[in-house]
């Protein structure tokens, strides 16, 4: 069984290498299935539709590096909104940090942009995060 932590992220926007990311949330496929009752009351079982697939948008977050982020991040946020190609590839690691098998890509569009929030009380490593609005998984 493998563990959280052994994955490897990987984003592109616009088509550009943005590195290794901590953590993607998000992602899950759903459909909008409906159930048909025919006549006949509770003796008629239900039917259920095909409905339409949908896929929930992702989240990629990652450390909040001082050297380089402003600059990124100033450039992400001018690209939101804009239908800025994005593909984030999750990649199944074994315990010596091999990748195994093909993994998943995200594909979709820049959605939002944003950085962790400012307090002078917590000592928490500051953050970046992007949302991508996902189009497909291949």
């Amino acid at each position: 069984m493998g563990l959280n932590n052994d994955r490897l992220v990987k984003a592109r926007v616009n088509n550009v290498d943005e590195g290794t990311w901590d953590k993607r949330a998000g992602g899950k496929t759903d459909s909008s299935q409906k159930k048909y009752h025919p006549g006949g009351g509770r003796a008629v079982p239900p039917i259920n539709l095909d409905g339409k697939q949908e896929i929930e948008n992702i989240t990629c977050e990652r450390g909040f590096d001082t050297g380089v982020v402003p600059g990124k991040l100033k450039e992400l946020r001018r690209l939101c909104g804009k239908q800025t190609p994005v593909q984030v590839t999750e990649l199944e690691l074994d315990p010596d940090g091999n990748i195994i098998g093909e993994g998943e890509t995200y594909i979709g569009t820049l959605k939002a942009v944003w950085k962790s929030d400012t307090d002078s009380e917590n000592d928490d490593e500051g953050m970046i995060a992007f949302e991508v609005n996902v189009s497909s998984i291949v």
